[in-house]
């Protein structure tokens, strides 16, 4: 399992890359890129919780560890959606889209933290 404070960086370098997203990356970046980052980083939200909370998570059912990952995941991807929204509307920067939009985004940080469950379950089995 990587180290938290390794997760914490490359967190911090999606989260610089996915707000200059739209200078670097142009078109394809609000067409395909941003659901990439959005994967990447419902992978690594899950990948910094049980790398922070490693024991509090050893004392959990394995099925109960997974949902509870996925549930920290998707709470931080509404979050982050409500930040978007909040961005736009004080500053107005249009971060985000329509509904279509939202909903795939969420569906990404969703697929993030299914990979992000999975792959603590499968390094737990190994030990």
């Amino acid at each position: 399992m990587p180290r938290t404070k390794t997760i914490f960086l490359i967190l911090c370098v999606l989260f610089v890359l996915g707000y200059t997203g739209g200078y670097w990356g142009g078109q394809w970046y609000f067409d395909t890129g941003n659901h990439y980052f959005h994967i990447l980083g419902g992978l690594f939200i899950g990948l910094l919780a049980t790398s922070y909370y490693r024991n509090e998570f050893a004392k959990l059912p394995q099925p109960l560890r997974f949902f509870c990952i996925l549930a920290i995941v998707m709470a931080v991807g509404v979050l982050w959606e409500f930040h978007e929204y909040a961005i736009g509307q004080l500053f107005g920067v249009p971060l985000q889209g329509d509904l279509v939009d939202t909903i795939q985004d969420l569906l990404m940080d969703t697929l993030g933290g299914i990979m992000a469950g999975l792959f603590w379950m499968k390094s737990n089995i190994v030990k």
